[in-house]
């Protein structure tokens, strides 16, 4: 159920943070539109101008250069297929002779098979009428030289497939790959490339230079075989231009906005511009960037570690943390609530900004006044755990506004500073006097930010933020003093204004038990007369101490005659009943006074008072009498069945309440009571509660028992202060007196018990457990 709390908890904060957006807005505008709000930077910003890192790279892939490869062997390949064909068809031609025979002539079957083979090696259909020509010149080498010559010629220059690919390269130029070298260089003259139809148009004339004076027949079968053997040598590669186009664009750098908290990028009404929108674009992309279930994922696991480890931390090493999941649910509730108000007065506030002409620089933050939350949880809860949680809230709100380190430590100041002046607050005006030291606390806080930001000469800005300060804390005031009431009902807690109001005497209970048991509520007067003082000196919280002290005893309301404080003279219905039936009605009465206290909707740190205020103490003598009336053969007594069930005292508060009642009781007991008597009285009582373990489970030290028992032997002193000798009523007070303290009740028990001479106790007893 913890973690199902801290997993709602960090929803509600991430929807507090993106609702309404903190990025300048969702609305996707376009150039020229009317901007409907004003749109301002909520933090300091470095974000990429995507639009014009865009077109700087699409200027950088424009600007590539083409790659092409040059091979400038391909003459080379041409003129050896030329010097092939015609080498091999003049051997095939020219008579075979063999030494000392006449010549052999070559069939005529087979040299037309291999005649053809020749001809497609080489790449040129022929016709046999050109063939024929070739064949009366019998393909002279000298025809093939001049052929080599034309070809050398044609490939003096780069050649490609068409000059006008060329063209939309012509300002930027090329890259020529030297396919034989592996060099690259780059050509921005394009005047000697030239194509194939250039080249063969060159080709006529380079045949009829070579080969004049040659038939005109021959020259046209020349210019046929060579203008179909021309290939470009300079080619396109695709592949290697791709590349070059992406190396340009990765090498283009991202282009970037620096903008600053509170600049304002276009206001409500104006023509966006085409550079308000690019602003927009960029930080836009950025939410978009960072956006989305990663950016969620994220917040989400920090959010609920950093509730889980911070209350997981503070549980296990402060010892007052102690929360019950009611609990976790009310600061759980209060810090949701408090960022929302937070996150709702600075989302009103930029509305307010522009309506006033306010300075843009104004935090409103500061009114928010959400310290008061922290009052709150002090009043109702403790400093442990206000601490704590002033921590949670000072940290998110730094996140609501927008990663910013400033509210941080504006709000961990302010929620430390009213937790401290409501520690002990017993009237509603003690708040508002907390409100107002805070709002001075807010301004000095504002003049440190201004120094802090060098914007101490602008005092319009530190004008308006001081005066919102100051009326931040008035406002932490008012919301505190409406809210705590509300609260106390909603979670059934009791701040000590609350607990004030339990000990007026016309309150149902109190005054039940001043009317039908009056013995027993004088009893509770005097011990919560004790419980106050002995709280008081050690720093632990007075007022409940003295509201569990009067509603203690409540239980006694259903059989008040049972209890010494409230029998007549000879009346003791103990004295016709068993000591374990006796026992049994001295324990249900701090049960049924739990049930009364439920009944009447006291809160939770009382009725544990009444449950715990007898701890697991003995009722020597109900017991020791029962022990006297013994018949081990039918029936054996257990001390169990004379014990208080308990629990022991769990706090400070109900560990002096029980000591208290007992001292109460006891001290009427004291013959000629004197400050020496006294005090050896308290202390014998306190050190057998101690050595009886009762005190185990409360967290009083050694040193809060030697001050409480101060506080009682001070308290009780007063009490019984010495008076002048009036012989008669003495006598009749002190005759009555020792009558009234033979009750057999769990009173006259404590009392007998507590004034038994005990060996090694009193005084120096309670100086060796550490005084």
């Amino acid at each position: 159920m913890r973690w199902l709390v801290y997993f709602l908890v960090s929803l509600a904060l991430i929807l507090i943070i993106f609702y309404p957006r903190q990025y300048v807005t969702g609305k996707k505008y376009q150039v020229g539109e009317i901007a409907d709000k004003t749109i301002r930077v909520l933090r300091d910003l470095e974000v990429e101008d995507r639009v014009t890192t865009e077109e700087h790279r699409k200027q950088a892939e424009k600007e590539a250069q083409e790659v092409y490869d040059f091979a400038p062997q391909l003459a080379g390949e041409i003129k050896e297929r030329l010097s092939e064909f015609f080498l091999k068809m003049k051997e095939l031609y020219q008579p075979s002779r063999v030494q000392g025979e006449e010549a052999i002539s070559v069939p005529a079957s087979f040299r037309k098979e291999r005649e053809e083979e020749l001809v497609s090696e080489l790449g040129v259909e022929l016709e046999e009428r050109e063939l024929e020509i070739l064949r009366r010149f019998y393909f002279d080498r000298e025809i093939l030289a001049r052929s080599e010559r034309v070809v050398d010629r044609l490939y003096q220059s780069p050649l490609v497939l068409d000059r006008e690919i060329l063209k939309k390269a012509q300002a930027k130029g090329i890259i020529i790959h030297n396919l034989q070298t592996g060099e690259q260089k780059v050509l921005r003259d394009f005047s000697e490339i030239k194509d194939l139809r250039q080249a063969r148009r060159e080709l006529s004339q380079l045949v009829k230079q070579e080969f004049a004076g040659y038939p005109s027949s021959l020259k046209k079968v020349i210019e046929k075989i060579i203008s179909e053997l021309l290939r470009p040598n300079l080619t396109f590669n695709k592949q290697a231009s791709e590349q070059v186009k992406k190396e340009k664009i990765e090498a283009v750098k991202p282009v970037y906005f620096k903008l600053k908290k509170g600049e304002v990028i276009v206001r409500r009404g104006d023509r966006i511009s085409p550079e308000q929108w690019k602003k927009l674009q960029a930080i836009q992309n950025r939410g978009q960037k960072f956006g989305g279930g990663i950016l969620f994922l994220g917040l989400l696991i920090v959010f609920t570690l950093a509730q889980f480890f911070t209350y997981h931390f503070a549980q296990r090493n402060i010892k007052k943390f102690k929360l019950q999941f009611k609990d976790l649910v009310f600061l759980s509730l209060c810090l949701v609530v408090s960022l929302f108000i937070l996150k709702l007065v600075v989302y009103l506030g930029g509305n307010l900004k522009e309506i006033f002409s306010l300075p843009e620089e104004v935090s409103f933050y500061y009114l928010a006044g959400i310290a008061g939350s922290a009052m709150v949880v002090r009043m109702i809860l403790n400093s442990e755990v206000a601490v704590i949680y002033s921590l949670l809230l000072a940290g998110f709100s730094g996140l609501v506004l927008n990663f910013d380190i400033y509210p941080v430590l504006y709000h961990l100041v302010g929620c430390l500073v009213v937790a401290d002046e409501v520690g002990v607050c017993e009237q509603r005006s003690k708040i508002f006097r907390a409100g107002v030291f805070l709002g001075l606390v807010n301004v000095i806080m504002v003049f440190g930010f201004a120094l802090l930001q060098n914007n101490i000469q602008d005092q319009e800005l530190l004008l308006y933020n001081s005066t919102f300060a100051f009326s931040g804390g008035i406002f932490s005031a008012i919301l505190t003093t409406g809210l705590v009431p509300a609260l106390e009902s909603l979670f059934n807690y009791s701040t000590n204004i609350k607990l004030l109001e339990l000990l007026n005497q016309e309150h149902p209970l109190l005054k039940k038990l001043s009317l039908h048991a009056p013995g027993t509520h004088q009893h509770s007067l005097l011990v919560a007369n004790l419980a106050e003082a002995a709280a008081e000196s050690i720093g632990a919280n007075p007022i409940l101490a003295r509201v569990m002290a009067m509603y203690h005893d409540i239980g006694k309301l259903n059989k008040p005659e049972y209890f010494a404080e409230n029998q007549r003279e000879g009346k003791n219905p103990h004295l016709k009943i068993k000591p374990s039936m006796s026992a049994l009605i001295l324990i249900n009465h701090a049960k049924e006074g739990v049930e009364m206290a439920e009944k009447y909707h006291l809160p939770r740190e009382v009725i544990e008072g009444i449950r715990q205020h007898h701890g697991t103490s003995l009722m020597k003598f109900f017991y020791e009498k029962a022990k006297e009336v013994e018949n081990p053969e039918v029936d054996t007594v257990e001390e169990e069945d004379f014990r208080y069930p308990g629990p022991k005292p769990q706090t400070r508060e109900a560990g002096i309440l029980m000591l208290a009642d007992i001292v109460e009781s006891a001290s009427r007991t004291i013959q000629d009571p004197n400050p020496a008597k006294i005090k050896g009285t308290v202390d014998n009582l306190i050190n057998r509660a101690f050595v009886d373990g009762q005190l185990d489970e409360c967290e009083l030290t050694l040193k809060d028992l030697h001050e409480i028992a101060k506080a009682f032997t001070k308290v009780l002193g007063a009490m019984y202060h010495s008076r002048p000798d009036y012989p008669e009523p003495v006598e009749k007070g002190a005759s009555g007196g020792k009558k009234r303290n033979h009750g057999l009740d769990s009173e006259s028990a404590k009392m007998q018990s507590a004034t038994e001479p005990t060996p090694g106790k009193g005084k120096e007893a309670i100086k060796r457990l550490g005084g």
